[in-house]
């Protein structure tokens, strides 16, 4: 039987548990130490079946617990992670909250037999936009064509204002 499963779109903070979701992993940084305070942190990025993406966290001592788990580009089901609001300085995609992701939250692998396509989200930034980009501490994988020739050194001189190599 088919587990009953729910999109990231449907997860808000009002949202009755038990809830479960399939989700890809599609970036999972380093932990890291936060500017202000003292509790270490880790961002990892989801996407559903629909290509719609939310930034996770997990705090302090569950980073530990995850360690091994929430690996990039394999397929997870999650229940009942902590939903929230998340500041706008603090958001790395479009959705309006995050998880928080600790010892409470179930986490397990799509078992191979069960793994379909997910989409790999993109996002195309035009390159005037780049500059706010440039002190987010994620990578970014930067593409680009130039279309029209004589915007050519516009965009040159643009890119080498933004220092990025």
């Amino acid at each position: 039987m088919a587990r009953q499963t729910k999109f990231i779109v449907d997860i808000i903070p009002m949202t009755r548990q038990p809830w479960t979701i399939k989700v890809l992993v599609d970036n999972k940084t380093q932990p890291r130490n936060p500017i202000s305070g003292s509790t270490k942190y880790q961002r990892i990025l989801l996407c559903d079946s629909k290509g719609t993406e939310v930034q996770a966290t997990i705090f302090g001592d569950d980073i530990g617990l995850f360690k091994d788990i929430l690996i990039e580009s394999k397929k997870y089901y999650i229940s009942n992670a902590n939903v929230r609001p998340i500041q706008h300085k603090h958001r790395i995609v479009t959705n309006d909250y995050q998880w928080i992701i600790n010892s409470r939250t179930l986490v397990e692998e799509v078992e191979a037999e069960e793994v379909v396509p997910y989409p790999q989200p993109s996002k195309f930034v035009p390159l005037e936009h780049l500059k706010k980009y440039k002190d987010k501490p994620e990578t970014l994988s930067l593409y680009y064509t130039i279309i029209k020739l004589p915007l050519l050194d516009y965009y040159c001189q643009l890119f080498n204002k933004f220092n990025f190599s």
